[in-house]
């Protein structure tokens, strides 16, 4: 009984910090939500804020709840506990490939399905609408897209966010890099649209499978615990409804992974799959989640695959040098830390904990508490999960912006349920193999009852008048449509034309077209133009602004 007081004790001091930090948490929602801060206005333009103080402070105190019957179960069970622990005979075998299989392809099909249901494939962000943008230039050939010479005084009223004029003034160029669009072409190509992210995060289950059939062979109850605690992720879920390019980060860095810690000559794949992973979108994310694991091997002294992997990162910052007005931005991105990054910086970690299934959380603690002890494969998983989150305290562009969960720090989710399988042995001997089990099942069946309803709400709720404004936009029938951008919340980001303004209407932002005069648009006198008004907006669910 004395073994079985301790483990208990130990859960419990575990669980009583999850208890803190969730009420530590929605004490910071409860003061942005009052603060007044997430009122749309026109300097208050980022929806981070409203998001988290809209939307989290139901399921922050769910999940207290959650922990504190968690606690409340393991204190009564402590009797039990020393019965279960070593009561099981174990038994050498691995997930089988057949079963991993089916599981990527379910979610594979289902995140699809409800990309249909829930956001109707309307990509919410510029983010999104800049990728796509992007596969429409590839889809042609083309690097930068020529607009009209008519158009060219009108450039700032029809060009959309994130798309830069290039040199001549007329040209329009994307400040990504290409390669998650070169994907978004290829799909498109075979007729298999809005297919490349959850595709993506079929193939990301798969990685999670193989490394770790890889990392604890036979040991078929840490290998589902990792894939469990990814497929539970409603981050990950729900990015895969979107048009963001975080799918490609998360599942090429466990590709990447997955052939770094193998034994034989694939590992040297991680040369090109890095190469890749670093021209995807932003040379950012890659870095941050492989540098622990290079480290490593530069202290292993393993100097082939070193050299290939220098040759292949530099040619890929390289060709940075192409898209020099993307090197710009991230140099212009840094900047010290200030209290406003600081509490991001809290909010980026509740955000973590909030949208991934609960065990995940309690195995995190644990890492968090025993970090100096965890074996050198685990320790580099945390160690990208810190960089990450230490990274973006000196980002200058304070918060994300738009996106589901912590969205700068998907690329490390995978991270996530490696060290929740890692620690799962650790979990098992405190609490017993029985209880260990119960818990894990109890997780999953709070994401699949709350979680999962909750956040496709949540996306629904905020996609959904941008959806309807967008699909109507399109629909008007007119040959230019004036569109009081700077009447509604991000009504800016309702401008978005196609390249070579090849779209019918073109939509021109209101607030230049009254500085040019619309007497001077370049059309000719038979053109339709129409005047979209704040009313018609807001009757789509839009908010006007102060």
């Amino acid at each position: 009984m004395e073994h079985s007081t301790d483990t208990a004790s130990r859960l419990e001091w575990e669980l009583k910090r999850l208890l803190v930090f969730f009420a530590i948490g929605l004490g910071y929602i409860v003061v942005l939500r009052t603060s007044g801060f997430i009122e749309p206005d026109k300097n208050s333009l980022h929806i981070y804020y409203r998001v988290i103080a809209i939307a989290e402070p139901w399921i922050v105190t769910l999940m207290f709840f959650f922990f504190a019957f968690f606690w409340w179960s393991f204190r009564r069970e402590t009797r039990n506990v020393a019965n279960t622990i070593g009561s099981e005979q174990h038994i050498e075998r691995n997930v089988s490939w057949f079963s991993v299989g089916m599981a990527a392809l379910g979610i594979a099909l289902a995140t699809w399905f409800a990309r249909g249901l829930i956001t109707e494939g309307t990509l919410f962000s510029m983010d999104e609408y800049g990728a796509a943008l992007q596969s429409e230039m590839l889809a042609k050939r083309e690097l930068t897209s020529t607009f009209p010479a008519q158009w060219k005084q009108w450039r700032n009223a029809v060009t959309p966010v994130f798309v830069q004029r290039g040199n001549d003034g007329s040209s329009w160029v994307l400040m990504y890099l290409p390669g998650y669009s070169f994907l978004s072409v290829l799909f498109n190509r075979f007729g298999a649209d809005g297919w490349l992210n959850p595709s993506l995060t079929g193939l990301g289950m798969v990685a999670i499978a193989g490394l770790s059939r890889q990392e604890w062979r036979g040991q078929a109850e840490r290998q589902w615990v990792a894939i469990l605690v990814y497929s539970g992720s409603t981050q990950v879920l729900a990015t895969s409804l979107t048009g963001y390019v975080m799918p490609a980060h998360l599942t090429m860095n466990l590709f990447w992974l997955w052939a770094l810690r193998s034994k034989s000559r694939v590992r040297y794949l991680t040369a090109p799959l890095g190469f890749f992973a670093c021209v995807l979108h932003q040379p950012v994310p890659h870095p941050l989640f492989a540098l622990p694991f290079l480290t490593r091997k530069l202290r292993e002294q393993d100097w082939r695959l070193l050299m290939a992997c220098a040759t292949a990162y530099a040619c890929a910052f390289t060709s940075l040098l192409y898209w020099s007005h993307l090197g710009g931005v991230v140099r212009g991105a840094l900047s010290l830390p200030t209290l406003g990054h600081l509490f991001v910086l809290v909010a980026n970690v509740v955000l973590l904990a909030a949208w991934n299934t609960p065990i995940a959380a309690v195995l995190l603690s644990m890492a968090i508490k025993g970090r100096r002890r965890l074996e050198s494969f685990e320790g580099d998983l945390f160690a990208g999960i810190l960089l990450s989150l230490g990274f973006y305290l000196f980002f200058s562009m304070v918060n994300q912006g738009h996106g589901w969960g912590w969205r700068y720090g998907h690329q490390v989710l995978g991270n996530l349920a490696l060290i929740s399988a890692a620690l799962w042995p650790c979990f098992t001997a405190q609490v017993g193999s029985i209880a260990a089990r119960r818990a894990l099942k109890s997780s999953l069946l709070f994401t699949v009852l709350v979680q999962v309803p909750y956040r496709a709400w949540e996306v629904q709720h905020f996609t959904r008048p941008f959806t309807l404004a967008h699909n109507w936009l399109s629909r008007v029938d007119a040959d230019v449509v004036i569109v009081p951008s700077d009447s509604v919340w991000y009504g800016r980001d309702l401008i978005r034309n196609s390249p070579g303004l090849s779209n019918r209407p073109i939509l021109v932002d209101g607030a230049v077209a009254a500085e040019i005069g619309i007497q001077h648009l370049p059309v000719d006198s038979k053109a339709k133009v129409m005047r979209v008004s704040v009313e018609e907006l807001r009757s789509l669910g839009l908010e006007a602004i102060k």
